[in-house]
Formats: C-alpha cells, sequence, structure tokens
C-alpha cells in the first residue's frame, strides 16, 4: 500500500490506517504526512485521527488546526474539533464547533451522536442542569425516531440508556440496556463496559472495562475509558487509574507527560 501511495493519497491513508490497526505510531504517523503532501485536508483529518488513538489531545488539536480556515467549517473537521473539546471539557470549544455540523443526528469518523446531546453535555459542564435537561430530551427523541426505523441500531440504543438515566428514566435505562444485551448475544459485548458506567453500576462497569482493556477489541477503547465523560463515575477510584496505566497502548501519550511531543 505503501508503495502504490507513493503516487496516490488514497493508498497512503489505507497504509496509514493499516499501520494504526496494529497500534504502529509513528509509521502511521509518517504515512499520514506523506498523505498530507498529496491530500492537504484529508491528510491532517488522519493525523488528528492518530493523535486520539494516541490520547494526545494537544498534538490532535494542533493537526486540525493546521487546515485551513474554510475547511475547519466543514462538518467533518468540526465533528473533530467538538470530540477534542468533549474529551477536554471545553465548553466554549464544543459551542464553537457544533454550529458547523449540519443536521440533527452527527454520523462521521469523529462523532456518532444526537446533535442535541452536544449542547446537553456543554450545559451540564457548565454547570447548567435544567437546560442540558431540555436538550437531552431533545435528542431522546432524535434517539427514538432512529430506533422506530431501525431497533437494532446499535449506536443508537447506547444512546437511549445514557440519556435515560441522566433524565431520571432509571426502569427504561435498565430494560434498555437489558435488549441491547440480548440482542448482542448477552453478556460480555464489545463497549458494555460504556453502558454499565452510564446505568451508575460502577463495580460491574469496572470489572467489564478491565477486561476490554487487558484484550482490546477497538483502537478507541482505553482513550475512551482515559477521556471520556461517560466514565467519569470510576474516575478517582484507584483501581481505576491502576487498570488505565497498566493497559496503556505502547506509544500512546503517558500520564505523567506534561507536554504533547507530537511523535516526532
Amino acid at each position: 500500500m505503501e508503495q502504490a501511495g507513493q503516487t496516490d493519497a488514497g493508498w497512503m491513508k489505507a497504509a496509514s490506517w493499516g499501520y494504526l490497526s496494529v497500534e504502529m505510531f509513528p509509521e502511521a504517523l509518517a504515512a499520514a504526512r506523506r498523505q498530507t503532501e498529496m491530500d492537504r485536508n484529508g491528510g491532517l483529518l488522519q493525523q488528528v485521527v492518530i493523535q486520539l488513538v494516541r490520547e494526545d489531545l494537544d498534538a490532535a488539536l494542533a493537526a486540525l488546526n493546521q487546515l485551513p480556515d474554510a475547511a475547519r467549517t466543514e462538518g467533518v473537521p468540526a465533528s473533530a474539533r467538538v470530540a477534542i473539546a468533549f474529551y477536554q471539557r471545553d465548553v466554549a470549544g464544543m459551542l464553537a464547533a457544533i454550529r458547523f455540523i449540519p443536521g440533527d443526528f452527527v454520523e462521521n469518523p469523529f462523532l456518532v451522536m444526537p446533535k442535541p446531546a452536544i449542547d446537553g453535555y456543554a450545559d451540564l459542564f457548565a454547570g447548567r442542569s435544567g437546560a442540558a435537561r431540555v436538550e437531552f430530551d431533545a435528542a431522546l427523541v432524535l434517539v427514538d425516531r432512529r430506533l422506530a426505523d431501525d431497533p437494532k441500531d446499535f449506536y443508537c440504543l447506547p444512546w437511549k440508556i445514557w440519556l435515560l438515566h441522566q433524565l431520571g428514566r432509571a426502569d427504561e435505562a435498565e430494560q434498555t440496556y437489558r435488549t441491547l444485551q440480548q440482542l448482542r448475544g448477552g453478556p460480555g459485548y464489545l463497549g458494555e463496559s460504556h453502558d454499565l458506567a452510564s446505568l451508575g453500576r460502577k463495580e460491574e462497569a469496572l470489572a467489564r472495562l478491565e477486561a476490554e482493556l487487558r484484550q482490546p477489541q477497538s483502537l478507541f477503547g482505553h482513550l475512551q475509558a482515559r477521556l471520556d465523560p461517560h466514565y467519569d463515575l470510576l474516575r478517582g477510584d484507584p483501581r481505576f487509574e491502576k487498570l488505565l496505566r497498566d493497559t496503556l497502548p505502547p506509544g500512546a501519550k503517558p500520564f505523567d507527560e506534561p507536554k504533547s511531543e507530537h511523535l516526532k
């Protein structure tokens, strides 16, 4: 793929993804930089993906900020900015970028979520619980609408669990979780720790997360555990913090690194 990619940005992107899939981060980044020489915007977005998998938000934002101003107001780059701000709990960053995302449901490599949930999270981070509830209600309407068309939408069902729990509808959230578990073939499905954390089931979430991180099946699993607000229930627990350190992917940003080196 690298040979084909010497004159074809698409093949170089495929090579970058190939390296990324086995966590060969320097090689993935080198291929993305070569891609950038042929396709500036696409290559920079690939660099953002790599730096996110490396759990280096500073480096991801630095790559994103190299895009031309006009490109940063397109839907996918704006979604990348929201994702970074979301992990940083950066309310201003989230709100500045969300206005450039079209539609009412975001679905791209950086975000899959009902757009009102972004506003709701921004309100939640800012301590505006009443406003957050309004946005989460609106998000749930969108989720239910999509589930009416496809009851097995595995992106929407976890969001429904979380939104119902946030809205104080605990019994419905538990029922939705049981339905999702059945559709997934029983306990132990990929991402179950996320849903257990959404339900406030700390001990079960921690046990399931340990299984997920010690036998990883997703490039983004450790990133989400480390930075996603959905796992805030576990933060501060020494067992959780130790698990994150013990399972840190080789080449990911160390916990004690004071400032990003951008994988030079």
